[in-house]
This record gives C-alpha cells, structure tokens and sequence, in this order.
C-alpha cells in the first residue's frame, strides 16, 4: 500500500507544482508586458511632445503640406531620433494615411494603408501600441528590419480635433527576449523548489 500511496502523494504534488508554474509564468508575464509597454509608451509619449513642441507648425499640417525646407527640417529631426538603433521608423501622418514626413525620406507623399490601430488613434485621442511582426509592421514603404517590433501611434490633438497622428516602430526584440527570460527563470526557481520539497516529502 505505501508505494501506491506514495505514487498518489508524488502524482498531486506534480500537479500542484505544474498548476502553480503555469499561473506564475502567466501572471508575471501579464503584468511584465504590461509594465514594459507603458514606460516605453510614456517615454515615447514625451519623445513625441518634445518633437511636436520644438519642431512642429500647425502649418506643416495644413492642406498645402509644409515647404522643402520644412520637411527637410522634419525629416532630420525625425532621423535623429532613429539613430540611437532602438526606435527603426518615425512617421508623421495626417489622418488619411498621407505621410507628411519620416526618418525615411522615400515614403513623404505616400500614402499608409488603414488599419484598426490607426483608426483608433484617429477616433481615441489616445495612444494604441501592439507588438507585430516586421512584415505585417504596417510602416510606409520598405518594411523595417526586425522580425518583432512594438508599433506605436500617438494622435496630435489641436482645438479638439486630430491633425496627424505620430507613428512609432520599436524593434520588440529585447522585450521579448526580457520577458523570455524572465519565464524561465520562474520556471527554474519552481522546480528547484519542487525537487527540494519533494525530496523532503521522500
């Protein structure tokens, strides 16, 4: 009877154990992505006010678009914001896709595609950030490098009423290998405790 009690006893505690892994794993990951998001989304935020407040015309906004000259100036800006290597695409946008300047010249004129993200940004007047894939990154023109980025759209609000929206693409990369590696390590400091434990109950 002892060793099909104890396989009972080793079998629950298993269970135990894989149960409280799993809802570790899920709960810190949950919060972990949550926090990192919103103090890359608040840094980015104050990155983008800097801009709008240094650089920015309501004029380079209008119907006319901003001057050669201006949208040099944006652009410039706008790349020197890119060349710390973790931001790897800045576009400003109006709110019909048309893309008013960029750390790219190429894609000033062109014209981004809707989606649901922007749109919310265009009808939210708050900040939407979702992680996607490089090729699915829903940038302007030649798609960035990393396989993951965090895209971000921040809507300018003047008078009440969206002009542009500022769009952002992160390379995700080392987000994901954080939060990797933050997985396993719960995954590893769980089972060290569990060998432990069950050694005792042994």
């Amino acid at each position: 009877r002892r060793p099909v009690l104890l396989f009972i006893v080793f079998g629950v505690f298993i269970a135990i154990v894989g149960i409280t892994a799993v809802a570790q794993i899920l709960l810190v990951s949950a919060h972990f992505s949550t926090s990192t998001l919103n103090s890359v989304v608040g840094t980015d935020a104050a990155l983008v006010r800097t801009f709008v407040t240094s650089t920015l015309s309501p004029d380079d906004l209008g119907p006319s678009g901003p001057s050669d000259d201006r949208r040099a100036l944006l652009q410039t800006h706008l790349a020197s914001l890119v060349e710390a290597g973790e931001i790897v695409r800045i576009e400003l946008r109006l709110p019909d896709g048309q893309v008013v300047a960029s750390n790219e010249p190429a894609t000033a004129g062109a014209t981004g595609g809707p989606s649901p993200d922007f749109t919310s940004a265009l009808a939210g007047h708050h900040a939407t950030a979702t992680i996607a894939g490089g090729s699915v990154s829903e940038v302007t023109g030649p798609a960035v490098a990393p396989t993951e980025v965090l895209r971000e759209y921040f809507p300018l609000v003047i008078d009440g009423q969206v002009r542009a929206v500022v769009g952002i693409w992160r390379d995700a990369v080392p987000i994901l290998v954080s939060l990797e590696d933050l997985r396993r390590g719960i995954v590893l400091v769980t089972l060290t405790a569990a060998v432990v434990s069950a050694t005792a109950l042994f």
